[in-house]
Order: structure tokens, then sequence, then C-alpha cells
């Protein structure tokens, strides 16, 4: 008999490896989201470590810790017990998962002492966070599979493939989540407007901003006005009127003011700051001398 059975679910498949004695990996599989849907209930698994890869389209992905905006190419990695849920995903959208349990007793496989510690602190040290994945993450799932479907069932060589593949696929992660950690959306924002507010001379390109992050611009501009109230744009043009009326009214040149608040010219910043204020910049400085 070759190969194992599949558990058919309403967007894909799953597979267990316990009835091949691995009962380190309780489940394993394949989504492949064929509607639109918004707002899944928060579930959690207890005693697993949940990886979730996702090879196709996008989702919002909600943990107590934030939002994620999770794009293909990405993985998202969840602690044992941790509350989440897709709060929305587009038909198309695909995922490989794998959840791996951690032993209460014992060690992680079957493995020496060092080894298995070795192994659930790296676990441990990626879960919470998002990280870009690599062909190599995609051909470990891919081994896996194979083996799976592929070697006699009940033979020595199969238990041999599939803890062969589920070890590649672990360093794989291990690979991966080890650089570009992705913040969630909640600190990504907070990060992004502490340093307008401390430095409004930078330029805040979107797009570039939004890719260092590994989010879409809509989605950064979506999760910037869903935190603060305003545009990325409007918020940077806020701060930097704001700011530059505190250094008029200490009786800097405009053309100074200017400079180093972030417009590109005293001409530009006169227009913003008229459209803001009501009044051109020497005229705010002149009403504030008579104020004194």
């Amino acid at each position: 008999m070759r190969g194992g059975s599949y558990s058919e679910t309403v967007n894909g498949w799953q597979a267990s490896l316990t009835e091949d004695g691995i009962n380190d990996v309780p489940s394993f599989g394949f989504c492949n989201f064929r509607v639109s849907c918004f707002l899944q209930d928060y579930h959690e698994h207890a005693e697993c470590v949940e990886f979730l890869f996702c090879t196709r389209g996008d989702c919002i992905y909600e943990t107590p810790d934030g939002s994620y905006n999770l794009r293909a190419g990405m993985v998202i990695a969840l602690l044992p017990g941790k509350p989440h849920r897709i709060k929305t995903y587009h038909r198309g959208l695909r995922m490989l998962w794998i959840r791996i349990r951690l032993p209460k007793r014992g060690t992680l496989m079957g493995l020496p002492a060092d080894e298995s510690d070795w192994i659930v602190g790296r676990l441990l040290s990626l879960p919470g966070r998002v990280f870009k994945g690599a062909d190599s993450l995609k051909r470990a799932f891919r081994a896996l599979i194979d083996a799976y479907n592929d070697v006699p069932s009940g033979t020595p060589e199969r238990k041999f493939r599939l803890r062969a593949a589920v070890f590649d696929l672990m360093l794989a992660l291990f690979s991966c989540g080890g650089s570009n950690p992705v913040m969630p959306q909640r600190s990504a924002v907070g990060d992004l407007v502490k340093e307008m507010r401390e430095h409004p001379e930078r330029d805040y390109a979107i797009a570039r901003i939004a890719s260092s992050i590994m989010m879409s611009p809509t989605g950064l501009i979506t999760a910037f006005k869903r935190q603060t109230g305003y545009s990325p744009h409007a918020f940077l043009l806020s701060v930097r009127i704001e700011i530059s009326k505190k250094l008029l009214a200490a009786g800097e040149p405009v053309s100074v003011v200017s400079d180093k608040v972030g417009f590109t010219s005293p001409k530009r910043f006169s227009v913003y700051f008229r459209q803001m204020v009501g009044v051109a910049p020497r005229e705010f400085q002149r009403l504030r001398k008579l104020q004194l």
C-alpha cells in the first residue's frame, strides 16, 4: 500500500503523521480558498507551533499582537495557545501549513535531549512574527508531501523519509525566519508616526516603506488611517506645519524653516502653510510678534 490518507476540508486537505508513528506532527496540509470571506472566529492550537506559508494571494491575519498583511511568499508563525484568525481573505488564496507539537515530556521526535532542546528553542523564537519565505521552504513542503504520497506505508523507509522531510522543513523555517521579520501593522504604524514626528524633514515614500515592512502600499495607507485617522501624507503635512509654526514663532527665517521641516522649496512651503493656517508664513510671524 502506497502513501497515506487525506482528510478533505472546506478549502483543501489535511493529513497527519501520527499514523506513521510521528506524533509530533499531528497535522499539515494545503488550503485553496475558493470564495472570499471576512472575519473568521478566533481559534488556537493548545500544544502546537503552527506555521502557514502563503503561496498565492493575500490576507489580513489577526493576533492579539496586531494585524499582519500576509502576502504570497510570506510565512506567519504562531505560538501554542495563541489566538489567531484570518480577518479577510479573497478567492484564490493558497497556503501550505504545518503544526508541530511540542513535547510535554520526553524529546521532540525521539531526538537526544540537547538536539531536541535546540530545535524547540528555535521554534519558539520564531512565533509571533511574519517573515519572508524562500524557494527552499517551498521545496521542503513539496518533499514532505511527496514522501507522504509515494513511500509505501508501514515501511522503515517511509518513517525515515518523513522524519527527514520534517527536519528539512524546520531547518528551512529557521533559515527564513532568522532574517527580515515583519512587525504587526499596529507596531509598524506606531513606529512610522514616531519617526514622522521626530524627523519631519525626511522623505517618506509609501511604496518604499510598505515594501520594507512586507505590506502593500494600499495596506499601509489603510492601516495608517485606521490608527491615526489620517493618510500618511496628510499626517506628515500636519506635523510639518505644526513644527514650522513653532520655528517661525521663534523668529527663524522662512527659507530655513522650510528646509528644516522637509519642503522642497520655500514657495511650496508657503502654499501649504497658507492653506492650513490661513495666512502666509511671514504674515504669521508678524502677527505673533504683535501678540508678544
